[in-house]
C-alpha cells in the first residue's frame, strides 16, 4: 500500500523509461506505481535483458525512495514512453505523469535517469511539477558513451534537416566514394588533390581572388572577346607549366627536396612567364583606353622573375657551375624594371597633362 498522504504534499521519485523497454521486453504497462511493483518490474526486465540500463535505474529509484520515505510522504513511479522515441514517447510520458499528479498531491520530484536520452524529458517534468531537485541522480553505467551517441544522433539529424550542411557533410563524401569506386587509386589521388586545393584556398583565403578572376573572365567573355581569348590562353599555359614541372621533378633521381623543386621551376617557369604576359595583355586590352604602357612594370617584373628563377634553378641543377649568368640576370633585370617603371610614370604624367 502506498505511504503517500492525501492531506500532506509528498515527494515523488520518478524513473523514466523513455523507449518503453518495460513494455517491449517485459510486457509491463506504465505507470508503475509503488515500491513492490517497481521491484517486480525491474526483476522481470532483468530476466529478459540483464544488460538493459533501465534495470539499474529502477533499482536506484527504489534505493532513493527507501532513503527519503522516512523524512516524509513519498511515492515511487516509473513512467514508460514508447519504442517510437520522440513525440510519441514524450506524449505518452506526459499523459502518465498527468494521471499520477491527478491521483497524488505532489510537491516536488527527484528524477532518476540512466543517461542522456531520458534527460530529454526533464523540461517536460519541470513544466508539470513545481520543483525538481537540480542534483539529479544518474546511473553512470554508460552515461558518457550514451551521451556521445545522442550528440552524434542530434548532429546527424540537424545535418539531414539543413540542405546546405547536408550537401557538405553527406553529398560531397558520397561523390568522393563514387569517384573512388569507379577510378580506384587514380580516384583517390583525385580526391586528395581536390581536398588539398580546397584547404589551400581556405588556408590562404584566396576566395576573393578566385571570385575576382572568375568575374573578370566572365565579363571578358561577354564583352571583350580578345581579352577572354588571352585569359584562356593563360590558363592553358599555366596548366602546361604544371605538367612540364611535374615531369621535370619526377625525372630527377635525387631525393633532396630542393633539387625536385628546382627541376619543377626550371621546366615550368617559361610557360608561367608567358601565362603572366597573356594575363597582363588581357587586362590592358580590357581597359576602356587600351594603354599597354600602363603594364610595362608588370611585364618587366614578370620577365625578370622568370629569367632569374631560370638561371638560379640551372645553377642548382648543375647545368652551369658559374655565378656569371645569375649576376648578369640580376643586373639586367634590375635595369629593365627601373626603365619600365620610369617609362610608365612618364606616360601617366603625360596623360594627366
Amino acid at each position: 500500500m502506498s505511504i503517500i498522504a492525501r492531506k500532506k504534499k509528498a515527494t515523488l521519485v520518478l524513473c523514466i523509461d523513455r523507449d518503453d523497454d518495460l513494455g517491449v521486453k517485459a510486457g509491463i504497462t506504465g505507470p508503475v506505481i509503488g515500491r513492490e511493483k517497481n521491484l517486480f518490474a525491474a526483476n522481470k526486465l532483468a530476466l529478459k535483458d540483464p544488460t538493459d540500463s533501465d534495470v539499474n535505474a529502477i533499482f536506484k529509484a527504489v534505493q532513493v525512495f527507501d532513503r527519503i520515505k522516512h523524512k516524509g510522504p513519498a511515492e515511487i513511479v516509473t513512467l514508460t514512453g514508447d519504442s517510437d522515441v520522440g513525440i510519441t514517447s514524450d506524449r505518452r510520458i506526459t499523459l502518465e505523469l498527468e494521471a499520477v499528479l491527478s491521483k497524488y498531491d505532489v510537491s516536488e520530484a527527484v528524477l532518476v535517469t540512466d543517461g542522456a536520452e531520458d534527460e530529454y524529458v526533464l523540461p517536460l517534468i519541470k513544466s508539470k511539477i513545481n520543483v525538481v531537485y537540480p542534483e539529479k541522480i544518474i546511473v553512470r553505467q554508460s552515461q558518457q558513451l550514451e551521451s556521445i551517441y545522442y550528440m552524434m544522433y542530434d548532429f546527424i539529424m540537424s545535418v539531414l534537416a539543413d540542405p546546405k550542411a547536408s550537401r557538405l557533410f553527406i553529398g560531397l563524401p558520397a561523390i568522393a566514394l563514387i569517384i573512388y569506386a569507379f577510378l580506384g587509386a587514380a580516384g583517390f589521388q583525385l580526391i586528395v588533390g581536390v581536398i588539398g586545393t580546397y584547404l589551400l584556398i581556405k588556408g590562404f583565403q584566396l576566395e576573393k581572388f578566385l571570385e575576382g578572376a572568375y568575374l573578370e573572365a566572365s565579363t571578358a567573355f561577354r564583352t571583350r572577346k580578345s581579352s577572354f581569348f588571352l585569359y584562356f590562353s593563360a590558363l592553358v599555359l599555366f596548366i602546361l607549366g604544371l605538367v612540364s614541372g611535374y615531369k621535370g621533378a619526377s625525372g630527377t633521381s635525387s631525393m633532396h627536396f630542393y633539387i625536385s623543386a628546382s627541376a619543377f621551376l626550371n621546366e615550368s617557369i617559361i610557360p608561367f612567364f608567358f601565362a603572366s604576359v597573356m594575363i597582363g595583355l588581357g587586362k590592358a586590352l580590357g581597359m576602356k583606353k587600351r594603354h599597354v604602357s600602363s603594364y610595362l612594370t608588370y611585364f618587366g617584373l614578370s620577365f625578370s622573375v622568370a629569367w632569374i628563377t631560370y638561371e638560379v634553378t640551372r645553377f642548382l641543377l648543375r647545368d652551369t657551375t658559374s655565378y656569371t649568368q645569375i649576376m648578369y640576370a640580376l643586373v639586367v633585370s634590375g635595369a629593365l624594371i627601373f626603365i619600365s617603371s620610369a617609362v610608365e610614370k612618364l606616360t601617366k604624367k603625360r596623360k594627366l597633362n
